[in-house]
C-alpha cells in the first residue's frame, strides 16, 4: 500500500480509503480516484452491474488486493501488517458459499474462535447464540453439506460474524439465491447486524441495498450517492 492517509480524529472511523485506482491493463481504469469512509456499524451497499469493479473494490479494501494507486486505513489498528488485518479484521460473505461442507453447523462458526485461541465453552455460546440469531437454531448437528443454499449462506454469515470483525464485507451474497430465500439472507446479514461490525455489500439486488443506510453506484470508477427511484 501507499503511505497512510490521515485519519480524522472521529474515533468512529474503521476503515478509510483515499484516491483509490485500479487497472490491470494499465489502460481502462476500474476504479479511478475513489474516496470511502466507513463508520462503526455503518450498514453501506455499493451497486453496480457485474464488471462495474464492484469485487475489485471490495478485494483492495480487504487488502486481498493492492490498488495501482492510493491508500487503505484500518483505522483501529492501523499499524498492522496486512497479513494479520486480512486474518482479524475482516469478515468476508462471498456469493458461492465456502462453509467447510463435512463439519456440523456448530463446528462450522466454533473452529474461527478457536483458532483466536477462545476457551471452548465461550466459543459454543458464542456459536449457539449467532446462529439463533440467524434463525439457524436447532441446526447445530446438521453436517453444513445437508443444508439447503440459502441455510448455507446464513451459516457463513454467522461464522463470519463470530469474531466480531471491525468491517464485514460482503460480495453479491444473495447472488445465487431465489426471491424467497434472499430475504432470509438479507434479514441476517443486515438487519441483524452487530454493531460496532460495519457492512459493505456489493450487491446488484436492490433489496440489499435498499436494507442498507447508504447506497453508492459504481460509475466509471466513481462512487456516486444513489437511491432507487
Amino acid at each position: 500500500m501507499s503511505s497512510p492517509v490521515p485519519l480524522s480524529d472521529d474515533a468512529r472511523v474503521v476503515l478509510k480509503a483515499h484516491q483509490i485506482s485500479h487497472s490491470y491493463d494499465r489502460r481502462t481504469m476500474v476504479l479511478d480516484g475513489l474516496d470511502l469512509s466507513i463508520t462503526e456499524g455503518d450498514r453501506v451497499a455499493v451497486v453496480g452491474p457485474s464488471g462495474s469493479g464492484k469485487t475489485t473494490l471490495l478485494s483492495i479494501l480487504g487488502m486481498l488486493l493492492k490498488p495501482t494507486s492510493g491508500s487503505v486505513v484500518a483505522a483501529l489498528q492501523p499499524s498492522a501488517p496486512a497479513t494479520v488485518l486480512r486474518r482479524d479484521y475482516f469478515g468476508w460473505v462471498f456469493q458461492s458459499t465456502n462453509a467447510l461442507p463435512r463439519r456440523t453447523v456448530l463446528d462450522n462458526v466454533v473452529l474461527p474462535l478457536l483458532a483466536r485461541r477462545r476457551p471452548l465453552r465461550e466459543a459454543r455460546e458464542v456459536a449457539v447464540e449467532l446462529l439463533e440469531e440467524v434463525g439457524l437454531g436447532g441446526f447445530e448437528d446438521q453436517l453444513a453439506y445437508e443444508l439447503s443454499g440459502g441455510e448455507l449462506q446464513r451459516l457463513c454469515i454467522a461464522r463470519a460474524l463470530s469474531t466480531a470483525p471491525p468491517v464485514l464485507l460482503a460480495d453479491e451474497p444473495t447472488g445465487q439465491l431465489d426471491e424467497d430465500t434472499s430475504q432470509t439472507v438479507i434479514d441476517a446479514l443486515v438487519r441483524n447486524l452487530r454493531p460496532p461490525t460495519a457492512l459493505l455489500v456489493a450487491t446488484h439486488d436492490l433489496n440489499v441495498a435498499t436494507a442498507c443506510d447508504r447506497i453508492y453506484r459504481l460509475r466509471k470508477g466513481r462512487l456516486e450517492d444513489w437511491r432507487p427511484e
